[in-house]
């Protein structure tokens, strides 16, 4: 299984944090329109993420629940847009039920090895969020 390394943090003010992270990008990130909608599910979580216009995908992952720095082992299933949005998330609606749904507009940095996420949640507020893909075990 890949596995990744992320913190999260609410943000105060996301402007400056836009600033802060185009210096550093050494350019304007990517914006995504982001739609995850969370499974019930026996174990780990289970999401599908639909990226307007884009593309979608399935992802399963293992993550501890505390703050400050996690590892996440991860299983992602890729699919054009509609492909996976249609009949999948209906099957897994019935099968499992729909835990939650979150909508955010992320802007998508890249600083080295590091994804560096600035998110526009709906509902819940502004957020950063530092990612390393791959990371040893």
């Amino acid at each position: 299984m890949p596995r990744n390394v992320e913190i999260k943090a609410k943000v105060a003010n996301i402007a400056d944090l836009h600033q802060r992270a185009e210096k550093l990008a050494g350019g304007t990130g990517t914006i995504l329109k982001q739609e995850d909608t969370f499974f019930n599910s026996p174990q780990g979580r289970l999401k599908l993420r639909i990226i307007k216009g884009e593309h979608e995908e399935l992802i399963y992952y293992e993550r501890p629940d505390q703050d400050g720095p996690k590892g996440s082992d991860y299983v992602k299933v890729d699919g054009a847009s509609g492909e996976l949005s249609g009949d999948m998330k209906h099957l897994l609606t019935r099968c499992l039920g729909i835990k939650g749904c979150v909508r955010k507009v992320r802007t998508l940095y890249m600083v080295g090895q590091t994804r560096v996420h600035v998110d526009a949640v709906e509902g819940l507020g502004d957020f950063m969020e530092l990612e390393v893909i791959n990371v040893l075990k």
